[in-house]
């Protein structure tokens, strides 16, 4: 149909032209809009300030830093305690009831790890996933911190290769981009919610310690957002389906 004549004004308000034409300025126009829509989302999600601090006030900029640092040292410690396999580093920087969302990363690679919920459900899984099978290196790179009150937002890329011990030729590598809530705990900040997206991965996906997990099941006809939770022992608690604390769901 391309070069059919096309009389009188089309939507972007030129004047004749072909059918053909004005079909592919459509497309383009909806690529437009298709690509604003998913800008404002990452911009939702992830810390996209044009600035580092908001302030020159000495003091201030003195109290940012310590904040942005302790919450940016909350996801070292959560990394570091996976690659020791240390339980007490793993937990420390985890909130009692902490949310840990990795479902569309695991989904990349074809498995399903539902959403676990209360710092000693996600220390006893990963733990136990991970266990004597797999060794994993995190490298945490480009973490931004957006303080507010007694609550903050990390944003981070964490590059994650893992290894069978039984033979470190069979290996995977993923580079996740984090989005984490944090809350104010003290002098220190501690991870809320954790949500994990993997932009890409190479290598053998069983060498990705998610398959492993009891009564995993797969992902289901939805990639397994309708799966429940995986909670403690202490009850169901309240329902996780947005983040705590009344902060827009991201």
């Amino acid at each position: 149909m391309r070069g059919r004549p096309f009389l009188g004004i089309d939507p972007d308000g030129h004047a004749g032209g072909t059918f053909g034409s004005w079909q592919h300025r459509s497309h383009r126009r909806s690529h437009r809009l298709a690509r604003r829509r998913e800008n404002k989302h990452r911009e939702a999600m992830y810390v996209t300030g044009d600035r580092a601090l908001p302030t020159r006030e000495t003091e201030t900029v003195v109290g940012e830093l310590k904040n942005r640092q302790e919450a940016t040292d909350a996801l070292y410690r959560f990394a570091l305690g996976l690659d020791l396999q240390g339980r007490e580093l793993l937990e420390s920087p985890l909130a009692a009831d902490a949310e840990l969302d990795s479902r569309s990363s695991t989904a990349t690679w074809g498995a399903y790890v539902p959403v676990m919920v209360g710092r000693d459900t996600i220390v006893n899984l990963l733990l136990g996933m991970l266990g004597d099978r797999v060794d994993t290196t995190h490298a945490v790179t480009d973490p931004r911190v957006q303080v507010d009150g007694g609550t903050a937002r990390l944003t981070a890329t964490v590059q994650a290769q893992h290894l069978l011990r039984a033979d470190h030729n069979r290996q995977a590598m993923l580079n996740d981009r984090y989005a984490v809530d944090l809350v104010h705990d003290g002098a220190r900040w501690v991870m809320d919610r954790i949500h994990i997206d993997t932009v890409w991965y190479t290598g053998d996906p069983a060498a990705i310690p998610s398959r492993d997990l009891p009564g995993q099941g797969g992902p289901g006809g939805d990639g397994g957002r309708s799966r429940p939770a995986v909670r403690g022992s202490g009850g169901p608690g309240p329902a996780r389906g947005a983040p705590a604390r009344g902060r827009p769901r991201r």
